[in-house]
């Protein structure tokens, strides 16, 4: 990893977009879909965080998967959005521990997300 002092703006962007590629494609395949939005150039990312919080919101509702998976898509999800405010706090100061905070919420949201990757791969549509 670069040194924290020379972090740029796709070194935090480009995890976050590639997580929240995963969790929409894993949404996509629930018994029931959820859609999250498209990410596009010009799209806000409070459009993302949004979407993320209310997945994360309604991640023990969702018919037709077992707690492990809705325990997964509410701790990536929870995860991703923590590194989302580690990212916009590094940008107004940067720190050390923001980079550090934000490397260790990217690696529990991708780890977590391994109950419903299994899932998916045996049950999605």
């Amino acid at each position: 990893m670069k040194d924290w002092k020379n972090m740029e703006e796709a070194d935090f962007t480009a995890p976050l977009v590639q997580h929240y590629t995963s969790l929409a494609m894993i949404c996509s395949r629930l018994p029931i879909p959820i859609q999250l939005p498209e990410v596009e150039n010009g799209i806000k990312i409070s459009t993302l965080t949004d979407a993320v919080a209310r997945l994360a919101k309604v991640s023990d509702e969702i018919p037709g998967i077992t707690e492990d998976v809705m325990a997964s898509l509410f701790t990536s999800s929870t995860c991703w959005l923590v590194a989302v405010d580690l990212f916009f706090a590094y940008e107004e100061e940067p720190t050390e521990f923001r980079v550090d905070g934000f490397a260790m919420s990217m690696i529990n949201a991708r780890s977590s997300l391994a109950d419903a990757v299994k899932w998916v791969l045996r049950n999605g549509e």
